[in-house]
């Protein structure tokens, strides 16, 4: 089950074809769930 902040960012992104995710933590989960049918490129920042 998605947390109530994945669904939102979900429901926001799922229209879009080519999507590039460029984040602070690790959200896997956005970017597997958003793969079906489009193209993603998921990458994560970490502070040094």
């Amino acid at each position: 089950m998605h947390s109530d902040s994945t669904t939102s960012l979900l429901s926001i992104l799922r229209p879009f074809k080519r999507l590039v995710e460029v984040g602070i933590g690790s959200r896997f989960d956005v970017a597997h769930s958003l793969s079906e049918n489009r193209i993603i490129v998921a990458t994560d920042i970490h502070q040094c």
